[in-house]
């Protein structure tokens, strides 16, 4: 049961990655108007701006969440990383295809390559937490099995030369 979960999670955040594309409400021109009102900016320039960054951190984080998705689905497969790397990428470089038939949407290479980025981001944060909790395990069970110190106790009478 938990297995299928993780198989469905990248599938299910695919979609709504889709939705996001395929959905006109997150249109750069929808998303200007929305900026505007909500931070009561009237100056373009700065819409645009914070327009600009709000669009291509999201992208970042989308595709961030989903190679992390993907590397929990694989698990402990032999070169997962890479492989979840590769799986984010890829549908980062669809998403933006995608974006030909969409209505005031267009692809983008630095899209893709943002997308890329958040994936590899992610999975180097994911590799470097997942090597500092299995260090962690294996103190503590040698702080369980050996006492306080953590270390083996020596035998008495023999040199340790």
């Amino acid at each position: 049961m938990k297995r299928k979960i993780w198989v469905m999670i990248p599938i299910l955040w695919c979609g709504i990655i889709f939705y996001f594309t395929q959905s006109p409400l997150f249109t750069s021109a929808s998303t200007d108007g929305k900026i505007a009102a909500f931070f009561g900016i009237s100056d373009g320039q700065v819409v645009n701006a914070l327009n600009y960054l709000s669009r291509k951190s999201a992208h970042f984080l989308l595709f961030a969440l989903l190679a992390v998705f993907i590397k929990s689905m694989l698990n402990e497969a032999k070169r997962s990383y890479w492989l979840a790397w590769i799986g984010a990428s890829a549908y980062g470089v669809t998403d933006e295809l995608h974006q030909v038939f969409v209505e005031g949407r267009g692809p983008s290479i630095l899209d893709a390559g943002i997308d890329s980025a958040g994936a590899g981001v992610a999975l180097l944060i994911y590799y470097a937490a997942a090597r500092k909790l299995r260090n962690w395990k294996s103190k503590e069970g040698r702080r369980i099995e050996y006492g306080e110190t953590g270390e083996k106790p020596r035998k008495r009478g023999h040199s340790h030369l």
